[in-house]
């Protein structure tokens, strides 16, 4: 790519604006965050810097620190976008060169990832990173250049034209099988540093280390470990919805994976659908019957299942009473249409399933609700969900590749 000059532009005016002050306020915020590796967090208000100062003298700044954001999260071409960005402000700026060869050897442009890199040098020669940077990628994209080579093999025949080597489509074929092997070690290789990051529960970074795998093998023979991985994690933040995605983006590419099934479990009891929970961990305990963390969490969908009919069938109950108190008829009239209401709604506990003593599995629920709050409270029996999410480890010591 094409640099213009480096010139030396005098101060803006604009440096001595509210706005402007605001904007750099708030970017210096965002490196705060990207230091502590809250990578979400600093994308939002290197976002919101832009919204203040779209345009203004250190605006290249702001575009250049989100697009750093935006790969640490393992999005390389938003992250390509912000840095391109950032040299329509201006062209000579070092740091958003660099960050497009970083963004495009993360995406396996290695021949793009050089000419950034070279670019970025040819502004700041003794950057020793960048050097670093370089060599990588030289090596990489000469590497593939040499497979590249080796895919199609032609042999002169004897009147000089060239017909392809029967032996061709097996070279290609091997080449092909060498290229998606190293994909896969290299997306093992950021599943193996996000599990690091797991057992230290710095949640964070090992969020940020799965988003790469994903991004490098999102469909390939290991991917379903990569977004049941990122759903523990998200289940760790909080982040429930996203975790249930990354579960059901774990069965489509692996329908046979228990730890998927047990994770969007835990997901939807957080997320108040406990029928949902109770499916899911059946599901997980016909892969895994003896999973005792399933056995567990189970029970308490289950109880917490009965607790939401129970009170909503009171609510019920109570909506039914209020609406017969409110007929303006004789006290026995009144107490005789309560009485068939009351009888009426036979058919409603009936539905709901609320007048039985056991459920579908035979497993008795009385003693599940009984004398429990209303939801919202903590229930007695029951962990709340910062508890919970404290006693559910879902380390495996003996798999090296999973958590």
């Amino acid at each position: 790519p094409e640099i213009a000059a480096a010139t030396k532009v005098p101060p803006s005016p604009a440096v001595k604006l509210p706005f402007y002050q605001e904007a750099e306020s708030i970017n210096a915020q965002g490196n705060e965050l990207m230091q502590k590796k809250q990578f979400s967090q600093a994308l939002e208000l290197y976002t919101r810097a832009l919204k203040i100062s779209p345009a203004g003298p250190n605006s290249h700044t702001y575009y250049s620190n989100r697009s750093a954001a935006h790969l640490s999260l393992g999005d390389a071409e938003s992250s390509i976008q912000d840095s391109q960005l950032a040299l329509t402000i201006r062209p000579d700026y070092a740091k958003a060169h660099s960050r497009l060869g970083l963004a495009h050897y993360a995406s396996g442009r290695y021949q793009e990832a050089v000419e950034y890199y070279e670019a970025a040098l040819g502004l700041e020669p003794d950057n020793e990173w960048v050097k670093k940077k370089y060599d990588k990628a030289r090596k990489m994209l000469a590497k593939v250049q040499h497979e590249r080579e080796d895919e199609v093999v032609v042999t002169e025949d004897k009147e000089g034209g060239d017909w392809a080597s029967p032996f061709a489509g097996t070279i290609i074929d091997e080449v092909a099988k060498r290229k998606g092997v190293e994909i896969v070690r290299q997306a093992d290789e950021y599943k193996d540093s996000g599990n690091a990051f797991m057992k230290d529960k710095n949640f964070e970074e090992a969020l940020n280390q799965y988003n790469i795998a994903i991004g490098i093998s999102p469909d390939g023979p290991n991917s379903h470990i990569y977004y049941s991985n990122r759903a523990a994690a998200y289940c760790y933040l909080g982040q429930y919805s996203e975790a249930a995605d990354d579960c059901l983006s774990s069965i489509e590419l692996d329908d046979t994976y228990e730890k998927a099934y047990s994770r969007y479990g835990l997901s939807l009891f957080f997320l108040g659908d406990f029928e949902g929970s109770i499916n899911a961990y059946r599901k997980s305990l016909e892969l895994a019957p003896d999973n005792k963390a399933s056995l567990s969490y189970l029970a308490k969908a289950k109880a917490r299942l009965a607790v939401q009919q129970e009170n909503e069938m009171q609510e019920y109950m109570a909506k039914k009473l209020n609406e017969g108190f409110r007929q303006e008829k004789s006290v026995d009239g009144r107490e005789e249409e309560i009485e068939n209401d009351m009888h009426g709604d036979e058919s409603f506990i009936a539905k709901n399933g609320l007048s039985q003593s056991r459920d579908d599995d035979g497993e008795g629920i009385e003693a599940s609700y009984n004398g429990m709050k209303v939801p919202g409270q903590v229930e007695k029996g029951f962990d709340p969900p910062g508890e919970i999410m404290n006693s559910f480890s879902p380390f495996d010591e003996d798999e090296g590749d999973e958590i």
